[in-house]
């Protein structure tokens, strides 16, 4: 009796096992329009394994070293201008030229979440929590801020559509700059649209802290493609904004329970890499996935990345078949220069170690890192 209840206890656990591995089916669903739907339901539970790749072997990386800074691990965004090289860390800018030469640090702004180039004007724009900083993209010095020079609304940040027009994002007073309404307002803060609510629901909110977040993208046509992830919404919306208009063009489905960590757009494609995102003492990324959509074709493929990531702060992203280094982010992308920048810290490779290999092939400093190697950017330029 007592083998019997051994047998079927491990049969049961078995069968549950298998059970969260099975493709969930999908629920049938209505939405308010017609609208194509990037349904990334049930792709977390896949086990996907297309082939998906952004670069050609014919495309090149620069590999840019860092002169060494202090603190220089709690870096956040990156920027590569005609003449310099920006990283931003949460109260400040540490300025580089296009070597790595260190240059100067810039202080003043408040929690940093994304710098941006304005190229109407080569100006520097540092997102902050409450406002918008601008810098002479050539030598660094502080311009101005938009609610001084624009009249902008606080907690609002600008994107360039033209050299006197902006897409302007602006949301609640929470510390993660989660944007809830859009507009298109010119150089004097005059709005030239109504404003539109990103909530499927048209109501205002808050998202979650821990997974939810506003990705904003360029498109081959110089619009931006934006959307804020509302974890626990019954869909979301992917919006382009013109010079002259905001549309919703895209619903986005995906499980309440998972958790969107980047999206970009590229050659017509937009990109996401998501997961279940267990939280306890440490960060735990389960069924990391990465997915593509063809906004020509509406073609839809995927490729799990790991059952289970061990090290959050490990390299993840599309594979490199250009110089079988890390894998690639889209950190930052420029349609103008033809470039994708990344960067890769000692704590990418140390993380990325723990469960892969440095391919025998891959560039050799990779090899060499250690916790004290400084960060180096990668510079990719494509056809």
């Amino acid at each position: 009796m007592k083998i019997f209840k051994v047998a079927t206890t491990i049969v049961i656990v078995v069968l549950l096992f298998f059970s969260c591995e099975m493709k969930k089916t999908k629920e049938e669903k209505t939405y308010p329009s017609d609208l194509p739907v990037i349904d990334l339901r049930g792709l977390l539970s896949e086990k996907g394994s297309d082939e998906i790749q952004m670069f050609s072997p014919t495309d090149r990386i620069e590999y840019i070293p860092l002169d060494t800074f202090p603190e220089l691990s709690g870096c956040g965004d990156i920027l590569l201008t005609e003449n310099h090289i920006f990283l931003s860390k949460p109260k400040d800018i540490v300025m580089y030229d296009c070597n790595g030469r260190y240059q100067k640090q810039i202080e003043g702004a408040d929690y940093i979440s994304s710098l941006f180039y304005n190229e109407y004007t080569h100006e520097v724009y540092v997102m902050g929590k409450g406002n918008v900083w601008i810098l002479d993209e050539k030598n660094g010095e502080p311009v101005g801020d938009t609610q001084t020079l624009y009249k902008t609304a606080p907690l609002t940040q600008l994107y360039p559509l033209a050299s006197d027009r902006f897409l302007a994002l602006s949301g609640k007073d929470n510390f993660y700059v989660t944007k809830t309404r859009a507009a298109i307002c010119d150089n004097k803060g005059q709005l030239l649209t109504d404003s539109v609510v990103l909530t499927p629901d048209e109501i205002e909110k808050h998202v979650c802290w821990w997974d939810g977040g506003t990705y904003v993208m360029n498109d081959t046509d110089k619009n931006y493609l934006f959307f804020t992830y509302f974890p626990g919404n019954p869909y979301q919306t992917i919006f382009k904004a013109s010079q002259d208009r905001i549309d919703p063009i895209y619903y986005l489905d995906i499980e309440s329970d998972a958790c969107i960590l980047e999206a970009w757009e590229f050659k017509g494609c937009l990109y996401f890499i998501f997961s279940y995102w267990l939280r306890g003492y440490g960060d735990v990324y389960r069924n990391l996935t990465l997915a593509t959509f063809n906004m020509d074709t509406h073609e839809l493929k995927s490729k799990r990345l790991y059952k289970e990531l061990q090290d959050w702060s490990a390299k993840y992203g599309v594979e490199n078949n250009i110089d079988c280094g890390l894998p690639i982010q889209c950190m930052k992308h420029s349609y103008a220069r033809k470039t994708v920048l990344d960067l890769i810290g000692s704590w990418h490779v140390l993380g990325y170690v723990k469960q892969n290999k440095i391919k025998d092939n891959a560039p050799e400093f990779l090899k060499r890192m250690n916790k004290e190697s400084s960060p180096v950017i990668s510079v990719i330029y494509y056809h």
